[in-house]
């Protein structure tokens, strides 16, 4: 499967913030959280913000939904209403306690509630504080510690701090990527911060309705009606939500309190975790609070959560705090880990060529593979077996046993061709069975099993019918089922021979053969261990992997070998010497359709080579080291390469224009590389990532790779932009991450001439929290994280 670059980087951002993203009262474990999902699942990075809706969207956006033309109209008149109550919460904090106590076994949940819990000691212990000053907010984890997470936003950026690193950008990209939301417009939504129960902001925002069906999720069934909750007149608003990869269904059922600013003071929420079986959750309100200006806020609140008998309460307490009106709070930008603040020194690797000659020997079949069923396998093969025996010696049994012994024997001898077609179909159904494991065909247990059993079936007609002496006829079946077992014996055997001739060969000379499957959709044998230990390595499977030293790759020994089921070939030298890769022994290679990656370590392809190399049509992965040498331009003649891997390469622009003409080209890896600058003017390139290992970045160096559209990657480098003139020119680069490299804060920011950067994310390096507001501050629209 393919993807482009801005959909590796989508995914690798969205992985990135799923690391930092522990929900901010977290007080379920894993298993618990997936019974109920959250309404309005975390945006994906590439999701755009769009304008707020007028009052009445979101009666439009729900059309068909409803019950009832009535509750249409109840809706969008309480809908607006909450738009309204939320809109008298521009400045609002609170701080939150949470005690998780554990599982209870109770019979109803009156049972569970009534339990003196002030005597129980708390499972877990979060606690939150949630600031709100207009569009600013900030939203802060302080406990558990390890778990301790703060998003500030400030109007223009918005900044999330966790003990998993640092981000910086763009509130729709970056706080709005996270599982949970952290910006709620009003306390209401606090109640319902966990990501274990469904989101109700789409009720008091109305910009948020446009996203309630946009990811999986389709609501119906919209109610409204009149109750009373403890005193309080409310406003019951049920509905019902289907996902629609599975069609699990969710029952939600709020209480809105008219008199207290219509805070949910109760919720319920049902998910059917399996038939008959639902698991329920229920929020409640126990007392209010008001601030100076009279606004409600909850004060104590249960959280009752059950499956079946199988009880879970959580407690909370809000209070108030002013410090809302501190401005400095929304911008702050220090970091929760000290490392941020003064990473250690970065350790760049040297570069360490691959051992491809030392490669550990593997072994898929044979060796009773648990992932690949091998175990299972083997298994029902003994039991089948076993199965077939226990039936015939039974039958042999009953025949000797009683009186049908004379019976079968008597018919049997005078109709001596139905006891022919009956031995031939059973020998021909037996076939038919060994050729359902895996490889028995190919290697020819299929046909030996079959010669066996026509021989079996022979010798049991001599002993059924107490004959002394044998037919000619016998004896022509005898032969042909002697020349069948033989056919097959000898289709194998010729087949293992070359291929432990090969194995012994290529391990004699230093280098290694890795026998089995190498992908689950390519046929391997099936063997028991013990048959294998017998037969020899060559009847576990093909080889699939083979890595060669340099001087046996010759068209004689390719020639001697089987080297056309390899789909992975490394060449090597063990002296470590730089070489030529033999043309004649490539072009010995028949087979042009299974070989996939070609890895020449320290050797040179020419022209002639690459020519070659053409005729394997499923080549998509190309390892070679140039040795200072221009790349051939025949490699745009490899239609089907994806990746290719370049050691010692002298990138400049006619290296990138020779890569940007190969047809199906998505990734380059430039290994220990120098550069050479250049305009390079390419109309068209269908590279979407490179990556950069082992190599000196100057400020030339950026200017000709940030020429391309596409995704940069820096693995083991070291950055010196002394030298530059002007700001480093980064003029169609789209996203960029530097992972273990010798870069600081000044290299960073001089990195200022960047107008398509869409994500920056840096790793182990020697840049600071200093470098990344600096950057952010120059690019409030790019979001950059750090390790």
């Amino acid at each position: 499967m393919r993807m482009n670059a801005k959909q590796c980087i989508a995914i690798f951002f969205s992985i990135y913030v799923g690391l930092v993203s522990t929900p901010a009262s977290q007080l379920l474990c894993a298993a618990e959280r997936d019974l109920i999902a959250s309404l309005i699942p975390a945006k994906p990075i590439a999701t755009k913000i769009a304008p707020s809706l007028p009052p009445t969207a979101p009666t439009n956006c729900f059309v068909d939904r409803f019950r009832s033309e009535h509750d249409r109209e109840l809706f969008a008149r309480l809908t607006a209403q909450l738009s309204q109550a939320a809109e008298n919460y521009q400045s609002w904090g609170v701080r939150k306690e949470t005690a998780l106590y554990p599982k209870v076994a109770r019979s109803t949940y009156d049972d569970a509630l009534n339990t003196k819990w002030n005597k129980v000691d708390a499972e877990q212990t979060t606690c939150e504080a949630m600031l709100r000053l207009g569009e600013k907010y900030r939203t802060e984890l302080t406990s558990p510690a390890d778990r301790r997470i703060r998003c500030c936003f400030d109007g223009t950026i918005a900044r999330v701090r966790s003990t998993h690193g640092v981000v910086n950008g763009p509130e729709s990209r970056v706080a709005r990527s996270f599982e949970n939301r952290f910006d709620y417009v009003c306390p209401h939504i606090t109640l319902t911060s966990t990501h274990y129960t469904p989101s109700i902001d789409w009720l008091y925002s109305p910009e948020s309705v446009q996203n309630v069906f946009a990811f999986g999720y389709q609501i119906n069934g919209i109610e409204i009606r009149s109750a009373e909750i403890d005193g309080h007149p409310c406003d019951r608003v049920s509905w019902f939500a289907t996902m629609e990869r599975d069609g699990q269904i969710l029952y939600c059922d709020l209480y809105l309190a008219r008199d207290r600013n219509y805070i949910p003071i109760r919720m319920e929420f049902g998910t059917p975790a399996f038939v008959p079986a639902v698991e329920n959750l229920v929020t409640n309100v126990d007392a209010f609070q008001q601030d100076e200006q009279g606004r409600w806020f909850p004060h104590q609140v249960t959280l009752v959560k059950n499956h079946g008998k199988t009880f879970q309460v959580a407690k909370s307490t809000y209070e108030l705090t002013p410090q809302f009106d501190q401005t400095r709070l929304y911008s702050d930008s220090s970091a929760i880990l000290d490392q941020h603040h003064s990473p250690p020194p970065a350790t760049v690797k040297p570069y360490a060529s691959p051992e491809l000659l030392t490669t550990v020997q593997q072994r898929y079949f044979g060796l009773g593979n648990p992932i690949l069923g091998i175990d299972v396998g083997q298994k029902l093969v003994v039991y089948w077996v076993a199965l077939i025996l226990t039936i015939l010696l039974s039958v042999a049994w009953v025949v000797h046993r009683t009186s049908l012994d004379k019976s079968l024997r008597d018919y049997f001898m005078h109709h001596r061709f139905l006891f022919g077609v009956i031995g031939i179909s059973m020998t021909a159904l037996f076939g038919v069975i060994c050729m359902l494991p895996s490889g028995w065909l190919t290697f020819g247990f299929t046909l030996m099993a079959m010669g066996l059993f026509g021989l079996a079936w022979i010798a049991m007609q001599k002993i059924l019918f107490r004959e002394t002496k044998i037919s000619i006829l016998s004896t022509l079946f005898a032969a042909a089922a002697i020349a069948i077992m033989m056919s097959g014996y000898s289709m194998g055997t010729k087949r293992m021979k070359i291929r432990q001739q090969m194995i012994d060969d290529i391990r004699n000379t230093g280098g290694q053969v890795a026998i089995g499957m190498w992908r689950l959709d390519e046929e391997g044998l099936f063997l028991p261990a013990p048959i294998v230990d017998v037969l020899g390595e060559a009847w576990s499977g093909r080889a699939h992997r083979a890595a060669i030293e340099q001087q046996s790759f010759n068209r004689k020994n390719v020639k001697r070998w089987c080297l056309d089921e390899v789909r992975w070939l490394g060449i090597a030298s063990a002296t470590g010497e730089p070489f030529d890769v033999d043309v004649e022994a490539i072009s010995a290679i028949k087979n042009k359709q299974l070989l996939w990656t070609f890895h020449a370590d320290q050797g040179y392809l020419n022209d002639d080579a690459i020519s070659e190399l053409t005729k394997f049509s499923g080549l998509v992965d190309l390892h070679f080291d140039c040795q200072g040498r221009p790349l051939s331009k025949r490699v745009h003649a490899l239609h089907s390469l994806e990746r290719i891997w370049l050691t010692n390469a002298v990138v400049d622009d006619e290296l990138l224009r020779t890569l940007a003409d190969v047809p199906q080209l998505e990734s380059l890896c430039l290994i220990n590389p120098s550069f050479v600058y250049g305009p390079c003017e390419l109309n068209q390139c269908g590279l979407q990532a490179i990556d950069i290992m082992h190599a000196t970045v100057d400020h030339q160096a950026m200017r000709l790779l940030g020429q391309l559209p596409t995704f940069l990657s820096f693995t083991d480098c070291k950055f010196n932009f002394q030298n530059a003139p002007s700001p480093v020119e980064l003029t169609k680069t789209h996203s960029m991450m530097v992972l273990s490299s010798q870069i600081d804060d000044r290299s960073l920011v001089s990195m200022g001439q960047s107008p398509n950067l869409d994500w920056l994310h840096v790793g182990n390096t020697n840049i600071t929290i200093d470098g990344i507001e600096q950057f952010s501050q120059m690019h409030p629209r790019v979001p950059v994280s750090l390790e």
